[in-house]
């Protein structure tokens, strides 16, 4: 029978670790994709999906102005979508949402016009401008 070699404890290990877990838990699509991603499912009208891959791009680089508005415009969309059903409880939790999107991506881009005017238009649907 032959003897097992093991490796140390030492910085080699845990490079050797490193290198193998990369295959498995992988570093995913980056925040541009994930935003890229999102833009095409908004521009085909999937919106529920838009607001996932603008929210997985949150996680990437948090507090984006642009991301931020977007998932706040998907907010509004859905509002208006939920408002069409008939459920008003959920447009107001999506309009919530909305503005809370558009408020945070106003503090990181202070006088981003986009953000300003997606929040207006939140708080009109909410009745609250």
């Amino acid at each position: 029978m032959h003897p097992v070699r093991t490796l140390s404890r030492g910085p080699i290990s845990l490079v050797l670790v490193a290198i193998a877990l990369v295959p498995i838990i992988g570093s995913g699509p980056n925040y541009y994709s994930l935003r890229r991603q999102g833009q095409k499912a908004m521009a085909d009208k999937a919106y529920g999906p838009a607001r996932v891959f603008f929210l997985q791009a949150e996680e990437k680089r948090p507090r984006r102005a642009d991301n931020l508005h977007d998932l706040g415009a998907c907010s509004v969309i859905l509002a208006r979508q939920r408002f069409g059903e008939g459920n008003e409880a959920a447009a107001m939790r999506e309009l919530d949402s909305a503005i809370s999107y558009y408020s945070q991506a106003i503090d990181a881009h202070p006088g981003f016009f986009a953000a300003i005017e997606g929040k207006s238009v939140a708080l009109k649907l909410k009745g609250q401008f």
